[in-house]
């Protein structure tokens, strides 16, 4: 056991949005407690920083990070639950948060693996990976807000310059149909600020990775897969695979050279190999 935890009880926490419903096992495997928790840092604290501290699980979700790291803090051996091995739990024919929180009980009690539990990725990590996802919710609103501009536009007969989301907003307000100005330029100018706001990210997310995640250099020398990208090995095996054929043939080539960069990108992560794009064929010339 870790944290000074003892196996006198073991705790099952099934969560909701605002609360947690937790069942206690004796160590013989009989139900002696239960109750409700608020999920809050204060909430948690109250119920159980006055507990001994004891294993308690419970299926990975929004607030099994920070509430993993809560309890862990309190001095319990904390299990996540993998969420695809809860799997029994739904099969359940009585189905209910208290049924929930005693099934995680006592697969924890008796066989922890059964759960396949997760570790989370620190407070930190966390919190970076925030703003890669910060990123990802600005991009998808420009794009809904660009596709419906022009939408708009093409409704009413006309149509806007095609050209990069970066530089839409500058590019198409002279374009503007008038009698859609009033709709159309607020819109321009929430693209203008949604593209400042990502490029503030991205200069803020290149720094990060030069600062705590050095391992991504690896990743970033491979340029990217395109109609102009450099010459590789992986563009020459993908215009290969696409050839001259029909548009649905280019598709699955499109789709297959990014699996392929995939397994590329996570072979030079584990190996710190530096990427040559010309290898095969380098070794193929030579022999």
């Amino acid at each position: 056991m870790k944290n000074g935890s003892s196996l006198e009880e073991t705790i099952g926490l099934d969560l909701s949005d605002r609360t947690g419903l937790y069942v206690v096992l004796s160590a013989p495997g009989e139900v002696v407690g239960e109750g409700t928790v608020m999920l809050s840092r204060t909430g948690v604290e109250r119920v159980f920083a006055g507990r001994q501290p004891c294993r308690i699980a419970l299926e990975v979700g929004t607030h099994s990070p920070w509430l993993s790291r809560q309890l862990e803090a309190l001095g319990y051996e904390v299990i996540v639950a993998n969420a695809r091995q809860v799997g029994l739990i739904a099969r359940s024919g009585r189905k209910t948060d208290r049924v929930d929180a005693e099934t995680l009980t006592r697969a924890a009690r008796f066989d922890p693996a059964l759960l396949k539990p997760i570790r989370h990725r620190g407070e930190q990590a966390q919190a970076d990976l925030a703003m890669l996802r910060a990123r990802k919710a600005l991009l998808a609103s420009r794009t809904r807000l660009v596709i419906s501009t022009r939408g708009m536009v093409k409704a009413v007969g006309g149509r806007l310059p095609k050209g990069s989301a970066d530089y839409f907003a500058s590019k198409v307000k002279d374009h503007l149909p008038q009698m859609l100005r009033p709709a159309l330029e607020p819109m321009l100018a929430s693209i203008a600020g949604l593209t400042e706001q990502v490029r503030q990210l991205t200069r803020e997310l290149k720094k990060l990775a030069q600062e705590r995640y050095p391992e991504t250099a690896l990743l970033s020398q491979v340029p990217g897969v395109g109609p102009f990208g450099p010459d590789s090995d992986l563009r020459r095996w993908g215009l290969g695979l696409a050839g001259t054929g029909s548009k649905m043939r280019k598709n699955k080539a499109i789709i297959a050279v990014a699996r392929k960069l995939c397994v590329l990108l996570h072979r030079l992560w584990l190996t710190g190999q530096v990427y040559e794009p010309l290898r095969q064929s380098c070794l193929q010339e030579a022999a």
